[in-house]
């Protein structure tokens, strides 16, 4: 799979466990590099790969696989894993 970041940059945030609803102070941010997430895209890892851009400039460009969720909506998305546990990248 070609991986394809473009405007995306070089750095990503991961967001492991919380609650959608509300923001809460025992998220744990992490950061990952692209290769690092193209490695767990390979592996076929379980993680949820958000594009937050406007639905525009996603269906424009895309990391496959990726879900299409605008910041507005971030934490009313019916989109998000289930799964608490499931990393999530944006």
């Amino acid at each position: 799979m070609k991986l394809k970041v473009g405007f995306i940059g070089l750095v990503l945030l991961v967001l492991v466990g919380g609650n959608w609803s509300s923001v809460q102070a025992s998220w744990q941010w992490q950061t990952i590099t692209t290769e690092a997430l193209k490695h767990k895209l390979d592996a076929k890892e379980e993680i949820c790969l958000v594009n937050v851009l406007p639905s525009i400039a996603h269906d424009e460009r895309q990391i496959i696989g990726s879900i299409n969720i605008t910041i507005g909506k971030i934490d009313t998305s019916e989109k998000l894993p289930i799964d608490k546990n499931t990393p999530i990248v944006f």
